[in-house]
């Protein structure tokens, strides 16, 4: 139904690359189409994650390879300074020890249904690194454009936002999601604010996405599934 609208309105089915574009109709293309992800995406994206695969299937999923998680960081202690400097923990949240506690346990449900880590790739931020560390278990990279970021992300928000802007900080997300074509899985662990951007969906810590990339979707990847840890 997206991939239907965005083409009655002319527009490239993968409009996060038209926000890049100098084209002197930007405007009148490429904001009608993200506004129309806006209004399909609260349908879409909860349809897919209620209606679509469970967490098993989408664990699932994960195990055959060829699938992004998208891994919102674990439950934190503190708060951050008005300025903070990514690689001085000092300046900012970090994980609690619930929050390590549920990295260890999201570790060990991948493992448990046989999820390879072909890529681990890290927020600069200290709560993200650490996550990435004990749910993965080895190597990871670090990423600026996965540091938290403020998005335009309510109705009212995309309105009247900077959806240039925005989609500027997105875009190497999207397009690192968008071509992933590894064996295995690649983890990404972020922000809320940055995983709703790029989703439209609220996750809480801890929480993960699974997303299977496609180059001719509206948003570079289909959902397919959530799923967090037991109570």
């Amino acid at each position: 139904m997206l991939q239907m609208l965005l083409e009655r309105r002319g527009a490239s089915p993968r409009p996060w690359r038209i926000a890049s574009s100098r084209h002197p109709r930007f405007r009148a293309i490429a904001l009608p189409a993200l506004f129309l992800i806006v209004l399909a995406s609260a349908g879409f994206t909860r349809t897919m994650t209620a209606d679509g695969a469970g967490r098993e299937q989408a664990l699932q999923a994960l195990s055959a390879g060829g699938h992004v998680l998208l891994l919102r960081h674990s439950s934190t202690v503190g708060r951050d300074d008005d300025l903070v400097v990514p690689a001085d923990c000092a300046t900012q949240r970090n994980l609690s020890d619930p929050g390590r506690d549920e990295a260890r346990r999201v570790g060990e449900l991948l493992r448990e249904h046989g999820v390879r880590l072909s890529k681990v790739v890290s927020s600069q931020y200290c709560r993200c690194k650490e996550t990435a560390a004990i749910v993965g278990g080895g190597a990871f990279e670090t990423q600026p454009y996965l540091n938290e970021r403020k998005m335009h992300v309510t109705l009212v928000e995309q309105l009247i936002g900077n959806f240039e802007k925005d989609e500027r900080l997105l875009r190497p997300a999207r397009d690192m999601i968008a071509s992933w074509h590894g064996a295995g899985t690649m983890l990404l662990v972020s922000h809320a604010p940055n995983i709703a951007g790029l989703t439209f969906e609220d996750l809480e810590p801890a929480e993960g996405m699974v997303l299977k990339p496609d180059l001719d979707a509206p948003l570079g990847f289909t959902v397919v599934g959530k799923f967090r840890l037991d109570p």
